[in-house]
């Protein structure tokens, strides 16, 4: 069985060559094609162009991939920053806080009376 494959084998491979060496192939039905040296050099420099667009995109995909995920830290970064400043925002905007600033700084004093509600019609 091997020796039948190897037979097989050895001689597609030298009708491969022989008709490389001729410039003619035959199509499946049988036709013989004559290979046109520009064709064959249209075709190579196509199937580079093709191969080079294909590269510089993956690379700009992954460039892009990159700056998408340091703008998520950055966007995360400033978000923990929000958070700080608001809560120093309710710190300081903080009723004890005010009172005891306008205590100690303004030297007001607490009314012991409750604040009298004005209506107005």
């Amino acid at each position: 069985m091997f020796a039948k494959f190897k037979e097989l084998f050895v001689n597609s491979s030298q009708k491969i060559n022989e008709a490389l060496s001729s410039n003619e192939l035959k199509d499946l039905s049988g036709n013989l094609l004559k290979i046109n040296r520009w064709s064959v050099f249209i075709f190579l420099i196509l199937s580079s162009s093709m191969m080079i667009f294909y590269v510089r995109n993956v690379s700009q995909s992954i460039e892009l991939s990159g700056d998408i995920l340091n703008l998520k830290k950055e966007k995360q970064i400033l978000d923990n920053r929000l958070n700080v400043l608001n809560t120093g925002i309710i710190e300081l905007s903080s009723a004890s806080r005010i009172c005891g600033i306008a205590e100690e700084k303004l030297k007001m004093i607490k009314s012991e009376i409750a604040p009298k509600t004005i209506e107005y019609e």
